[in-house]
């Protein structure tokens, strides 16, 4: 007998045990795995919410932000534009979103609750590129959040520098010639 049961092991009495061992033991490892991917899912999750904008542009282009904002550190960027540590700490997928909730939320601000706009990708990809104009603080026309469609320099710096100058001219502070 010990020989059949040898070359068949189903006709085994402890073969139901063994079985039943080996497919506990298999999904011991199935569930170690699926802690392991949400651990490390969750890791990543909590890691996001500890980018800072230097990390999610690169040093370059956050230097680059810096200037078209007028703004002298990161921290003036997170309290004057928190959109954009917004979209750092969204998964790539929510990052267009966040811009638009932000947007309609300065919509609402501004008295505009019924104006809908929504990002495109494309727009999206320009204003993540930082491929936007901004002329000065002051500027209604210009910028990122002020004119979404605006991505090179308008004629506002042109008026705003002859204004200047008249001013000056009319001040008697520089002379015509």
């Amino acid at each position: 007998m010990q020989i059949l049961q040898h070359h068949f092991p189903q006709l085994r009495l402890d073969a139901a045990q063994q079985q039943a061992g080996l497919i506990a033991q298999g999904l011991g490892v199935i569930a170690q795995q699926q802690k392991n991917q949400y651990d490390e899912a969750k890791r990543e999750r909590e890691h996001a919410k500890l980018t800072t904008l230097s990390k999610f542009f690169g040093d370059s282009m956050l230097a680059h932000l810096l200037r078209m904002l007028h703004l002298p550190n990161e921290a003036a960027v997170n309290a004057t534009c928190p959109v954009y540590l917004k979209m750092a700490h969204a998964t790539k997928a929510r990052q267009r979103g966040e811009l638009d909730i932000s947007v309609q939320e300065e919509l609402d601000r501004r008295g505009n609750p019924y104006l809908m706009v929504h990002v495109p990708p494309g727009v999206f990809a320009h204003h993540i590129g930082l491929m936007w104009a901004h002329i000065n603080e002051n500027s209604l026309t210009s910028g990122s959040l002020a004119n979404l469609y605006l991505w090179w320099e308008s004629d506002e710096d042109m008026h705003q520098a002859l204004g200047l100058r008249a001013d000056l001219v009319l001040s008697g502070d520089m002379h015509c010639g």
